[in-house]
């Protein structure tokens, strides 16, 4: 029975991960067009957005995409439900937070720097469509339907190429279009995900009281757990915002942009987990699988430090070269992240224990009081430092949890023994038919 849990965990990341790389090479063609036609001062003004709708979304979310994961992965409740819950709780909850944002940045005008306010609405427009798409990609992973998950994910990032490649390259348009351009998108990918959960379950708008407090008390807590962690680097663009201004947004934007890409394999992992120990696996599969993102995360650091000043230069031009020495100091910072999100989302899957969401919080403050010290001092550097050392608390202190929550030596989240190899070779030999 483990044995097919394994092997079909395995497959799932393949696939996934699969469809990350061609991703990956679509977003970085994405970022690169964005990058050498608005320059970093408009890379940063469109960071800043992007930003605003990121955080955004991850505080109104109230947990619920994570709870739409566990209620499916434990066959907890009806998927007709938690569909009309989520378009529902989207649909309102969004526009909730377009209005909130709106009078936040009118109350606080200063708040960012070199955003204009049309940009600004046109931004906030998304926000009920992108609410919505994230709770339904959420029920497409918690249904474990992992083919159409990624052939969603691979959609939308080709329109996102299209746009830029319209808007900036075939139309010499500017910020501004490529703004709107983003919201359309944003729309047409909401009906894209419309159209196929509505096939998967019929949708209705049903409100169901007594589901939305059982998914809430369960969403709760990782609501906390997953704002905090995200608002670690997050914070970092604001604060590099405010402190500094839109161009050295832009030159960090970049560094973040690229350092995301290095996560895409623990995040692809940790996305494929959830379900998984939701569902019954043993924390054993977690360790292990700890240990084997901890080695394949260290080689593409390695090689992501030799290689990414000229990468930046040929990709980017020379006016990025800032972005080169904040990505390196995030490279061990990524690490970290990397294997904190393993264990994070195996706490996830049991029922999210206290230490998951303190963890976050207490990094989440000591990043705040970091980047207030060191950014005015060692600008972009400084905000790579505070996160470097704010991604290693997290790992720090839920690893030592998990070691003593499920009487497990340290040493063993970190050393391969015979059974890893054994392990890797069986694998092999079932999915592969390779004999090692």
């Amino acid at each position: 029975m483990q044995e097919s849990i394994d092997l079909k965990f395995i497959k799932s990341v393949s696939l996934s991960f699969a469809t990350q790389i061609i991703i990956v090479l679509l977003g970085i063609v994405t970022s690169v067009i964005t990058a050498r036609y608005l320059g970093p001062s408009g890379r940063g003004i469109f960071a800043v957005l992007t930003n605003i709708v990121a955080v955004s979304m991850q505080i109104g979310h109230l947990g619920f995409p994570g709870a739409n994961i566990y209620f499916l992965g434990k066959n907890k409740e009806n998927p007709e439900s938690i569909v009309s819950m989520s378009l529902i709780i989207g649909l309102l909850g969004g526009a909730i937070i377009s209005v909130f944002v709106y009078l936040l940045f009118q109350a606080v005008p200063g708040i960012v720097k070199d955003v204009d306010t049309s940009l600004l609405i046109i931004t906030l427009f998304s926000l009920p469509f992108l609410f919505v798409t994230s709770l339904f990609n959420s029920i497409v992973l918690g249904l474990r339907k992992y083919v159409p998950y990624n052939i969603l994910l691979v959609l939308n990032k080709n329109l996102s190429l299209v746009k830029v490649a319209v808007i900036l390259v075939i139309l010499s348009l500017g910020i501004k279009e490529l703004v709107l351009g983003t919201t359309i998108v944003s729309i047409i990918i909401f009906f894209m995900y419309l159209i196929y959960i509505n096939k998967q379950s019929k949708i209705s708008l049903k409100f169901n009281k007594n589901l939305f407090f059982d998914m809430w008390l369960y969403g709760r807590k990782s609501y906390l757990a997953s704002t905090f962690g995200f608002l670690i680097i997050r914070s970092d663009i604001f604060l590099v915002n405010y402190f500094l201004g839109s161009f050295y947004t832009g030159l960090y934007a970049i560094s973040v942009a690229l350092i995301d890409l290095i996560y895409l394999l623990p995040g692809t992992i940790g996305t494929i987990l959830f379900p998984t120990v939701a569902g019954g696996s043993p924390h054993n599969l977690t360790v292990r699988v700890f240990k084997y993102t901890l080695y394949l995360m260290s080689i593409l650091s390695f090689f992501a430090f030799f290689l990414s000043k000229p990468l930046i230069l040929l990709m980017y031009g020379t006016e990025f070269e800032g972005s080169v020495s904040p990505f390196l100091i995030l490279l061990p910072g990524i690490i970290f992240l990397g294997l904190e999100t393993i264990i994070m989302q195996d706490l996830a899957g049991r029922g999210f224990p206290r230490i998951a969401y303190i963890a976050p919080a207490i990094s989440f403050a000591v990043n705040l009081f970091l980047n207030i010290i060191f950014i005015p001092t060692l600008k972009i550097n400084g905000a790579a430092i505070s996160s470097t050392i704010c991604y290693g608390l997290i790992m720090l202190l839920i690893l030592l949890y998990s070691s003593k929550a499920y009487n497990i030596s340290l040493k063993n989240y970190f050393i391969l023994g015979k059974e890893d190899f054994i392990f890797l070779k069986n694998i092999f030999r079932k999915k592969y038919k390779i004999t090692l």
